[in-house]
């Protein structure tokens, strides 16, 4: 689940659609009934080996009463073999306690020989899965009885909500194939608007209108979501349909008026600048430079110095009165040091006009989320607010809303993304830059020993930089030692399960303005395997443990690298003076690449009988093809055989046999 919850009147819900049909329904109340062909079928015909196929799915949302919306929701499944069963062993249906209700539900079991067993209802049980701020996410929890390859399940259930749901996200694909798959529509009227309907790969979608005054939307065989490692997000790989309402306003460019509604108050709140604003600006750009210097300095103060309530909220809570006022000016922003996301742009922006700079809001896409999509008329795929900076014919960004971000960079997700520039008269669009190598190195650096057991011992530190380093602090931003240690202690040891971790800190953690690191100690028994005399030892400390990247021979997916990768590493590992390296030679590497580069050096200092380790990856590329699956599998296949190499250490050997690689 996202860490933060974004409120809006008109808010998608990007939830996974686990719903139901046979046919358009005006509410699913009665089973339907079963065919021949549904009893028959003994496998999918839409993907071959399938352990489960859902037959019918609907979701009927009647949304046209005035808070009191009903949403009906019916799935039926045939179950093919044991992993189909095992699938469905329990049934999860989600909803949010603090505005909807499961109302009625029900679920039976169809046995191959038309047997029907029905669900008690001591069955079904409530459980809670999510507990972030206000929100109170549950499931409905069942489980089906007498579960075989053969039966068909169905389950259907009616949410009431005391909300209207206005907008939404709805998924065609499940996890599962799909046959049919039914959604009803009935949007509440607002004046003045009209409801919209945005498709996402949906290929020939049969759109029709009830008599009752519902929008029916169907797509037929459906391949069931693949789930890979590093793929795009949802939004960029399933079919979906969003609905939502859409103002009259006699325009065809909704950005050009979103724009508009944005910038008259903002730059209302602009026009006079003050002389405290001047003075503030003067005497935070005194000791730079250069252009760059200077706002870099100006979004430094904005991050260090202003609290925003909507990233964290201050000790003791944050007054109501303060979250709904509106349009705050910079004076009274820098008074409080408290402000919105929003707040903080308009603030940095009357601090960078009064230091002389063409300083424009910008409102950017989330690349977490999915591509944006210019023609889904809906500003909340623009969630971010930046400010553009003109410098000769560049524009360079910045965001202050996120204190972590260093001045001049981005999140990930706001990198080679969308943004929307608003302009004295219109407005511009452009592409964030993407993000480099040199924006995401992370040094690795370890000292350790082995002792004559095999266990190793030693310090470890992890410097980060860039928009690594932002992704990695959030984590430990304002967290207690002890969760601080819980994190790194679950990460050794997902890899390392014997290994003792302590000493562990995370430097600067809740500084933004300084440099981030992680550094702890730690204890392994059976680092180095041993067979009696030898001891077998993988210098690379830091991939031991780590499984392959890719280890699928096909894949349905694109490939999405949240940044590229800059790995450098540097370790010492001092032997015991009576081990001697019987075997051993330097690990493969692969020089310099279209991709990048993937160099290792591993060497031996008689004097101190220490081995010297050091590895350097650089993949720069952050989106790949399906197309480029196995030329990616196979790059990733020999860097992980390379940092599994080994030597053969032997007690007692009276010779260094070992093969320095120069």
């Amino acid at each position: 689940m996202p860490r933060k919850i974004l409120h809006a009147i008109l808010t998608f819900a990007f939830t996974l659609a686990a719903l139901a049909a046979f046919a358009p329904l005006r509410a699913a109340t009665d089973w339907l009934p079963v065919t021949d062909e549904d009893r028959a079928a003994t496998a999918s015909t839409i993907e071959p080996g399938a352990g489960a196929e859902i037959l019918y799915r609907l979701k009927q949302i009647d949304d046209s009463q005035y808070q009191s919306p009903v949403t009906d929701e019916y799935m039926r499944v045939k179950v093919y073999n044991q992993t189909g069963v095992q699938s469905l062993a329990k049934i999860d249906i989600p909803y949010d306690q603090n505005t909807e209700q499961i109302k009625s539900i029900a679920a039976r079991v169809i046995k191959p020989d038309g047997q029907i067993i029905d669900v008690e209802r001591k069955a079904f049980y409530d459980r809670e899965v999510v507990k972030s701020g206000d929100l109170r996410l549950h499931v409905r929890s069942f489980s089906f009885p007498a579960l075989e390859p053969g039966c068909i399940v169905e389950y259907k259930w009616t949410t009431t909500a005391d909300t209207n749901i206005f907008a939404r996200r709805i998924d065609f694909a499940s996890d599962m194939p799909t046959r049919r798959v039914v959604s009803m529509i009935k949007p509440l009227p607002i004046p003045d608007y009209s409801t919209n309907v945005y498709f996402n790969q949906c290929g020939d979608i049969k759109p029709s209108r009830d008599t009752d005054g519902f929008n029916t939307y169907e797509m037929r065989n459906v391949p069931p979501v693949v789930d890979e490692p590093y793929m795009p997000p949802s939004n960029d790989t399933c079919p979906w349909m969003a609905f939502y309402p859409l103002k009259h306003t006699g325009s065809d460019d909704f950005w050009a008026d979103y724009a508009a509604d944005i910038s008259g108050p903002l730059e209302k709140r602009l026009r006079k600048t003050s002389k405290d604003i001047l003075d503030t600006a003067a005497r935070i750009t005194r000791p730079a430079t250069t252009d760059e210097q200077r706002l870099a300095l100006l979004c430094d103060y904005c991050r260090a110095s202003i609290l925003n309530f909507d990233f964290i909220l201050p000790q003791g809570g944050l007054d109501p009165k303060l979250r709904a006022k509106q349009n705050r000016s910079p004076d009274e922003i820098i008074k409080t040091k408290l402000a919105s996301k929003t707040d903080m742009q308009a603030v940095f922006l009357a601090l960078a006009r009064a230091a002389g700079f063409n300083a424009r809001a910008a409102f950017c896409a989330d690349r977490g989320v999915g591509l944006f999509r210019r023609k889904l008329y809906y500003a909340g795929f623009l969630p971010d607010p930046l400010v553009a900076v003109k410098l000769g014919d560049t524009w360079k960004y910045y965001d202050p809303a996120h204190c972590l971000v260093q001045s001049g960079k981005l999140r990930w997700q706001n990198a080679q993304s969308t943004v929307l520039i608003l302009q004295p008269k219109g407005i511009e669009w452009a592409i964030t830059p993407a993000p480099t190598p040199e924006d995401s190195l992370i040094k690795r650096t370890g000292a350790f020993r082995l002792n004559d057991e095999g266990t190793l011992l030693g310090d470890v530190r992890i410097d980060y930089t860039g928009i690594a380093e932002t992704d990695a602090r959030e984590e430990f931003y304002q967290q207690t030692q002890q969760k601080i240690e819980k994190i790194i202690l679950d990460r050794v040891q997902s890899r390392l399960p014997n290994a003792e971790v302590s000493d562990i800190s995370a430097i600067n953690a809740d500084d933004p303005l300084k440099p981030f690191s992680l550094t702890y100690s730690v204890k392994i028994p059976g680092y180095a395997d041993n067979t009696g005399q030898r001891f077998f030892l993988q210098p690379a400390f830091f991939e031991k443990g780590m499984g392959a990247m890719f280890t699928a021979e096909t894949r349905a997916n694109n490939i999405s690298f949240h940044y590229p990768i800059n790995e450098k590493d540097d370790l010492t590992i001092t032997i015991p003076p009576w081990m001697k390296i019987e075997e051993g030679s330097a690990p493969q590497d692969f020089g310099n690449a279209d991709w990048g580069k993937f160099l290792v050096k591993l060497s031996f200092r008689k004097k101190d009988a220490t081995l010297l380790y050091s590895r350097e990856l650089v993949f720069s590329m952050t989106d790949i093809s399906a197309k480029g699956y196995l030329p990616l599998k196979n790059i990733f296949n020999k860097i992980h055989q390379s940092d599994e190499h080994t030597l053969t250490l032997h007690a007692g050997a009276t010779d260094n046999t070992f093969e320095e690689k120069k």
